[in-house]
């Protein structure tokens, strides 16, 4: 189970695109929230994948001066920390990151956990 007061902690952003989009936190911002970072007092770099059923309408939520990232979705910048935000499968993020230990937090259906498919 994931760390409910740090993700109440969140930028209210994360806490909407994640509840009202369906969103998943991946990478090392679920590490965080699952307590599995020995280091981190905080987090100040957030991933979450918004399925594409749901990519418009999140969309909507994004701010006009957030930027292009990577992945093809957004970079937003608050305060301190930095969110991207992309459009993508659970199923195409496992797939692409099976050579890694992938760490997701579900707030919505409340799940959680660490997955590790590859050879570390």
């Amino acid at each position: 189970m994931y760390n409910y007061q740090k993700f109440s902690n969140a930028p209210d952003i994360v806490r909407r695109l994640t509840i009202c989009f369906d969103g998943f936190i991946v990478g090392s911002s679920a590490k965080y929230l699952l307590d599995k970072c020995e280091s981190c007092e905080s987090c100040d770099d957030w991933d979450i994948i918004i399925p594409l059923s749901r990519w418009g309408q999140a969309q909507k939520l994004i701010p006009k001066e957030a930027k292009h990232n990577t992945f093809g979705g957004s970079k937003i910048f608050k305060e301190y920390q930095v969110i991207d935000v992309w459009s993508c499968d659970l199923s195409e993020f496992l797939i692409s990151n099976r050579d890694k230990e992938v760490f997701i937090v579900h707030p919505k259906s409340l799940f959680s956990g660490s997955l590790n498919h590859g050879n570390k």
